[in-house]
């Protein structure tokens, strides 16, 4: 068996970091990039810019290449619904 050593993580800043992390995805206004799309989608950067923003029915980009999180989650909720 190997040994396997936990990394110390401070549970104050672990905790701060995730508090962060909620706080900027809660925010429906704010603008995601195609690398954010793509982990929303599960996808390739790439992949999702060239074959998920083209479809019909997905919100226009605000500026070059940014996406209203809020838009792109209701888009997701409504057209990927398990059958």
């Amino acid at each position: 068996m190997t040994n396997i050593t936990p990394i110390d993580i401070d549970p104050n800043r672990l905790l701060e970091l995730t508090a962060e992390k909620l706080a900027k995805q809660s925010n429906p206004d704010r603008l995601i990039n195609k690398e954010e799309g793509g982990e929303l989608f599960a996808v390739s950067p790439r992949h999702f810019l060239e074959r998920i923003t083209c479809r019909p029915g997905f919100p226009k980009s605000v500026e070059r290449g940014r996406w209203r999180y809020g838009d792109v989650i209701k888009y997701m909720r409504r057209f990927n619904r398990a059958a």
